[in-house]
């Protein structure tokens, strides 16, 4: 990550939200892949090459399991929503703080 330091050039606009020149307002990054570069160090194309990694392997698992759930929560929600709207009595989910978040499509007397 480097730095994004405030100069003097920025005051311009953000002198007004109290930045000061030199100060590290915020920092930029990138993520590639490492394949090419180790490729070209085997190949002795690189003579020195200086790698910074995160194992982000626990994020990713966390978020393919994350989409699974939505998936078959959105799944179950749908296939419920087939007997709700079918239901021979009016049907209603109230919420903790007592608003009707789902109500079938049965009235009140047919």
């Amino acid at each position: 990550m480097v730095p994004l330091k405030t100069e003097k050039a920025c005051l311009k606009c953000h002198e007004k939200q109290g930045y000061k020149e030199g100060e590290i307002r915020g920092g930029i990054s990138s993520s590639m892949p490492l394949t090419p570069f180790l490729t070209a160090f085997r190949s002795s194309l690189l003579d020195e090459m200086i790698v910074y990694g995160r194992d982000i392997t626990d994020r990713v698992r966390d978020e393919e399991a994350l989409k699974q759930s939505e998936e078959k929560l959105r799944a179950f929600y749908e296939r419920s929503q087939q007997y709700f709207n079918v239901a021979a009595v009016m049907l209603l989910v109230i919420d903790r703080d007592q608003t009707v978040s789902l109500i079938n499509r049965r009235r009140h007397g047919r």
